[in-house]
């Protein structure tokens, strides 16, 4: 499987739609601006190599289910 933006957006969505959260919520949380998370949930930005291996760990997933190169998430335990 092949990585795409649409993939990654949505996964991002409902990870944090499943932990209740807000997008300023999770901006605060990786230390990014608002918007910036947004243009993330809507497929016009990618995170850098740091954010993206932090949001892997923070929704205990890998990096490959984020980027929608693997099917299913890890059994990784998310980080508190």
């Amino acid at each position: 499987m092949m990585f795409d933006y649409a993939s990654f957006a949505e996964r991002l969505r409902r990870l944090r739609l499943d932990r209740r959260m807000t997008q300023e919520k999770m901006a605060r949380t990786f230390g990014i601006r608002t918007v910036h998370y947004a243009y993330m949930e809507m497929g016009k930005l990618l995170p850098g190599l740091p954010l993206l291996v932090r949001m892997a760990k923070f929704f205990g997933v890998t990096t490959d289910y984020l980027l929608g190169i693997e099917a299913l998430p890890a059994q990784a335990k998310p980080a508190v």
